[in-house]
């Protein structure tokens, strides 16, 4: 289902209708596109609208994982990885496929490419890509 999107309006709005369609306990997201894309505040947006605090949320480039405890009871944990950076090796190192395991979690995976075969099989993808200066499509 495509959306292009040329505001950051038009983004929050987004996010809000991806989280009331999927964000739920054991939900596994994977974000693709090219630096600059929009990943991030695609995220931020989806969180966002369900009470996570936009200004915590920012992308975990260097420490790989960034873990945001629930504002209300009724939400799960979100894992949120960025694997620009990563390796499989220390993808398994790390232990982060434990994270992608919790029924009770949310993972959302920036660049979840860089898993190779350890994708998850259950991972929805969202493929984001520029269209224009302001205008980004988003596809899942």
């Amino acid at each position: 289902m495509p959306a292009v999107t040329v505001s950051l309006e038009e983004m929050l709005q987004l996010g809000d209708r991806i989280a009331q369609d999927y964000f739920r306990a054991g939900w596994i997201a994977g974000f693709q596109g090219s630096l600059g894309a929009g990943k991030t505040t695609l995220i931020r947006s989806i969180l966002g609208s369900l009470g996570f605090s936009q200004t915590l949320i920012t992308s975990p480039t260097f420490s790989y994982l960034h873990v945001y405890d629930p504002p209300r009871e009724d939400l799960p944990p979100v894992y949120h990885f960025d694997l620009y950076r990563m390796t499989e090796v220390s993808f398994l190192q790390l232990g982060f496929p434990e994270y992608l395991e919790d029924p009770k979690g949310v993972s959302l995976i920036e660049w979840p490419e860089r898993l190779q075969e350890r994708t998850p099989e259950k991972m929805q993808t969202f493929e984001m890509r520029m269209v224009g200066e302001d205008r980004r499509r988003v596809a899942w």
